[in-house]
Formats: C-alpha cells, structure tokens, sequence
C-alpha cells in the first residue's frame, strides 16, 4: 500500500490543477474579492483533498500525519499561484499574491480539518466552511463597491462559492475513482 505521503501529494497536486482549469470566471469583482473568490476555491479544494485523505487514515499518529500535510497546503497554493495561475487573472497581480491567496485559501481547509469529525456529509462541510469564509471576509469582498452594486456583488460571490463546492464535491468524487484531473473535463463541464 502507498504511504500516506504519497496518496496526499498525489490528492493535493491535484487539487491544484482543478483549481488551474477552474479559474474564476466573473468581470463583476473588483480584484480583492476575485482573489478571496480564486482563495475559497482553493481551499475548498483543500479541504476535499484532505476529506479525501482521511479515508486512508487508519491510526490516530496517521490523522495527525494528515492534518499536517493538511497544513502545508497555504504553502503549496502559494507555489501554484505565483508560478501557474497568476499570469491568467484578469488583472495584473504583483508575485507576492501568491503568499496572500495561500494564507487565505488555508482557512476553509483548517475549517474542514476543525469540523471533520462532526461533520461527515462533505457537501455541509464545505458550505458550512465556505459560508464561515464568506462571514469573514464579507468587508474586504464589498470594498470600494458602490452601495447599489453591494447586493449585486454579493449574490456574484455567493455564486463562485457554489460552483467552487460544486467543483469541490466532484473533484472528491474523481479522486475516489482514481480519476486524474485533466483540462478536457473542466472544457466539457462537469
């Protein structure tokens, strides 16, 4: 059998390519709540990967292995951002948005490592981690949005926050299948 390390390298790089083919696709967002936007489907991508994980987790010393390959995902996310997907945002981003996305796609994973055992249905565990993110970042997503773009805004991102645990829930389901993340299935859709 493959050591927890490797099945964990393995779920997260692709995590990281479905993020990759699975950008964000909205011109309604100014650039910071595009980027908590692109941050929550990171971490939800995460937290399904690390979902994913604790199947193969059979002693207590292997749940704490997990959670802390878990915990490197910040560092992981910021890699991929600075070096694949931030030449393609629809804005221009500076190298250190990177750091900024990785720190911030961290907090739905550390949210589903949190509420894992209490929550085993992972379609809650992701809305009930991506609602506590959207809770907490509800300023910065409405900053500089004029008052009467604020519902419009709003309704924008709790739309990418859907289809990111939509994409979440399916990428969960490849990986149980044993299915690699590939462009062509994000091009056909889901």
């Amino acid at each position: 059998m493959k050591s927890i390390e490797r099945i964990a390298e393995s779920a997260y790089s692709q995590a990281l390519r479905c993020v990759e083919y699975r950008l964000p696709k909205t011109y309604i967002l100014r650039a910071p709540a595009y980027l908590l936007a692109m941050s929550l489907r990171y971490g939800l991508m995460g937290a399904a990967a690390s979902r994913f994980l604790e199947q193969f987790a059979e002693t207590p010393s292997e749940r704490r292995r997990i959670a802390d390959l878990a915990h490197g995902w910040a560092e992981m996310v910021e890699e991929h951002v600075r070096q694949v997907t931030r030449h393609r945002l629809p804005f221009a981003a500076n190298p250190s948005v990177g750091t900024t996305v990785g720190l911030l796609a961290d907090q739905p994973v550390s949210a589903a490592l949190r509420l894992g055992p209490s929550c085993p249905d992972l379609d809650r565990l992701l809305t009930v981690s991506s609602d506590e993110f959207a809770r907490l970042y509800r300023k910065p997503i409405l900053a500089g949005v004029s008052l009467l773009r604020r519902w419009k805004t709003t309704q924008e991102f709790r739309r990418l926050a859907q289809m990111s645990i939509h994409f979440a829930i399916n990428f969960h389901e490849r990986r149980q299948a044993g299915l690699d993340e590939v462009p062509e299935i994000a091009l056909i859709g889901e």
